[in-house]
């Protein structure tokens, strides 16, 4: 898989478990479930992860553009 493709996977997978993450944290005011608990827990580490690897694959921007080489 290039990593185009695996961009366009990632950037959407990261994209939904901010929703879910922002969701269930929402919810977690208004209801005391323990099901959301586990969700919001859940999601955040599969969140962390994705954030990882969208840095990752991104390393030669981040690198140009976030931190400039000073000479």
């Amino acid at each position: 898989m290039d990593k185009a493709k695996a961009l366009i996977i990632v950037n959407s997978v990261l994209f939904a478990a901010a929703c879910v993450q922002a969701a269930s944290g929402l919810a977690l005011i208004w209801a005391d479930v323990r099901i959301l608990y586990s969700i919001h827990r859940y999601n955040g580490i599969i969140f962390s992860v994705m954030i990882v690897i969208h840095l990752a694959l991104n390393w030669r921007w981040v690198k140009s553009f976030v931190l400039p080489i000073r000479r």
